[in-house]
């Protein structure tokens, strides 16, 4: 097995070259306590766009596997993948331009057709509280003057706060969303997942069945957590919408906190739950299944 060190690190591939050591720790900072960034640069000192990111525990390298792969930061999309042994330190990582061998790129692509959920690779799903939250925010507003990118972000994300560091406060807050971030509506044993693909990609893909890959997918990854009763895909509407509907409220809530904020081909998703009312409504069929379910203590 992996040592304690090696367990805690994590590389970071597709970085924009402009992107320093502390751009870096800045984001991946919402996910736990950043104690190194080793990025690897060339013979004149420009960076390869790749590194490793030290942190304190195995569980704050997880989370950041979990939910800081394809993040966007100064328009390119990030490949976060677990290291071998002796891999990461500040030196001897050449032959790393093109990531980990044992990275899974799953989640990246096109559409039609890659349609997995990012595995979660044990993450114990910890959340930042509003506490940790605001002083990472603090933090990033006041004391990382060194980010300098203004021009490579779009500016409509970027935090309102005075003088932000743009990439800094625009990117963080987002990866700090991701850390955490409440899921909105009431536990419940049916919820929806929002902004899971694009309707007029899939529509245009050419493949008649991308709803069902979809569905069965989604139901693939959801009943790791408990029996899914119901499933839909929305064909009709936009919003890259799919309903799912458990047999306990305990698994629904589970999965949902764990779907809740991931990246799914590159779309970050997110969960609602549904009132009992609003479900069976668009779905009739689930009305004896729901009134059976088991409901929280």
């Amino acid at each position: 097995g992996l040592s304690l060190s090696a367990a805690s690190r994590v590389y970071v591939g597709n970085l924009h070259g402009n992107i320093n050591e502390d751009d870096v720790k800045a984001v991946f900072s919402a996910f736990g306590d950043v104690v190194s960034v080793a990025l690897n640069r060339d013979d004149i000192g420009r960076s390869k766009g790749f590194g490793f990111v030290q942190f304190t525990t195995p569980d704050e390298a997880n989370l950041a596997l979990t939910k800081a792969n394809g993040l966007e930061v100064a328009g390119n999309f990030l490949k976060v993948g677990p290291v071998r042994e002796h891999e990461g330190s500040a030196y001897g990582h050449a032959g790393r331009d093109n990531g980990p061998s044992s990275f899974n790129n799953k989640g990246f692509g096109g559409g039609g057709g890659n349609w997995k959920l990012e595995d979660e690779e044990g993450s114990g799903g910890y959340a930042l509280n509003s506490q940790s939250r605001s002083a990472l925010m603090a933090k990033l507003a006041g004391g990382a003057a060194s980010l300098t990118l203004p021009t490579l972000l779009p500016t409509n994300n970027l935090m309102a706060v005075t003088n932000p560091p743009p990439v800094a406060a625009s990117v963080a807050q987002r990866a700090a969303a991701l850390a955490g971030g409440d899921i909105e509506g009431v536990d419940n044993v049916c919820f929806v997942v929002k902004n899971m693909f694009d309707l007029l990609k899939e529509r245009r893909s050419g493949n008649p069945d991308w709803h069902v890959e979809i569905q069965q997918d989604v139901e693939d990854e959801c009943s790791r957590y408990g029996k899914v009763v119901h499933s839909f895909v929305e064909k009709d509407k936009d919003g890259g919408l799919v309903y799912i509907c458990f047999d306990a409220v305990s698994a629904a809530r589970e999965a949902a906190h764990r779907l809740h904020g991931r990246w799914f081909n590159m779309r970050q998703i997110s969960v609602r739950f549904m009132p009992t009312q609003e479900y069976v409504g668009m779905f009739p069929a689930t009305r004896a299944a729901i009134a059976a379910s088991k409901q929280p203590e």
